[in-house]
């Protein structure tokens, strides 16, 4: 029984914790007077890494591996709620990077994208 309140309470303990870092609210140092950004639509590999744990449809912090309720990229009104989330844990020294280091990995090309994307409105 001590072993399972431990495992639980870790649990809890790391998502609060994860929930925290997520909530950079870091702000843009994208120029958005020389970047075009894409649309979200165009982005759909790169939020796909994301979607395996931040998807409306995963409704419990076990299946979304923790991943705070709120923060959903399985859709454009999704997705552009928290642009400056996104940002960051998109920067290089975010104190709680995604994706994970053990899950799939964004390209430079991927997260330069959105970080534009984020940074520049968001475009559908």
């Amino acid at each position: 029984m001590s072993k399972r309140f431990f495992a639980v309470g870790f649990s809890v303990l790391f998502a609060v914790s994860a929930f925290a870092a997520c909530g950079d609210d870091t702000e843009s140092t994208v120029d958005c007077a020389t970047v075009t950004p894409k649309g979200y639509s165009e982005l759909s590999v790169a939020f796909g890494k994301c979607t395996s744990c931040h998807n409306s449809s995963l409704t419990d912090l076990v299946s979304r591996a923790n991943a705070p309720l709120e923060y959903n990229y399985d859709t454009y009104e999704e997705a552009k709620k928290f642009p400056e989330k996104l940002l960051g844990t998109l920067e290089d020294d975010a104190t709680f990077p995604m994706p994970p280091a053990t899950d799939v990995q964004l390209t430079a090309t991927e997260k330069a994208d959105l970080q534009a994307w984020a940074g520049c409105d968001t475009p559908e």
